[in-house]
């Protein structure tokens, strides 16, 4: 099921969280592909995509793809946009297809707390990556197991909202080794060591 958006909107789905709010899963915004199969910002779409996300209460954007693997110039495109918008732009790129590297868990540890309170606090989050289904997919689907939901009815209900969400078995084994939070346990935080 996906969520009325503008026509040229990367805006896939919201995912409704258990403890409230939801988590947005996006494509780059604007990125579009041409004819001879090369990437370009598209600024229509771009906007479109902001609007959207704006629109949703969107208050913080998760950055996941690698700059390298987008057209020249997108990063600076997107934080004019996150500025221009009020939304807070978190960059932490994660290699196409793969899971989060030890340094993305690293991060994570701090930030999850974080974004889990936003949402608690019926605020909304979104997770962007190349096209808004693979990476996106996989941190909402861990998002639903940081409060509490098993590996499978994660990405089952992801999937419910976007079908082609979480694309790999690399991804798929990452969340399957994720325990769902205990009762008392600060998200973002696990109940066991993943080491």
């Amino acid at each position: 099921m996906r969520i009325a958006t503008r026509d040229s909107s990367a805006v896939r789905a919201a995912i409704p969280m258990p403890r409230g709010g939801a988590c947005l899963m996006t494509g780059f915004p604007g990125l579009e592909t041409g004819v001879d199969g090369s990437g370009y910002i598209d600024p229509i779409a771009l906007e479109d995509t902001f609007a959207d996300l704006a629109d949703h209460g969107v208050r913080l954007l998760l950055v996941l793809p690698e700059e390298r693997e987008l057209p020249g110039g997108s990063f600076a495109l997107l934080r004019a946009q996150l500025a221009r918008h009020g939304i807070e732009g978190l960059f932490l790129p994660v290699v196409d297809f793969h899971a989060p590297d030890a340094g993305f868990l690293q991060e994570w540890a701090d930030l999850g707390p974080t974004l889990h309170r936003i949402m608690a606090e019926g605020g909304r989050i979104a997770a962007c990556c190349q096209y808004g289904a693979g990476r996106s997919g996989l941190t909402a689907a861990w998002l639903l197991i940081e409060q509490g939901l098993d590996a499978s009815a994660a990405v089952a209900l992801v999937r419910s909202h976007f079908e082609d969400a979480v694309e790999s078995e690399a991804q798929l084994q990452f969340l399957q080794s994720r325990a769902p939070a205990a009762v008392g346990t600060t998200p973002g935080q696990h109940s066991h060591s993943n080491k």
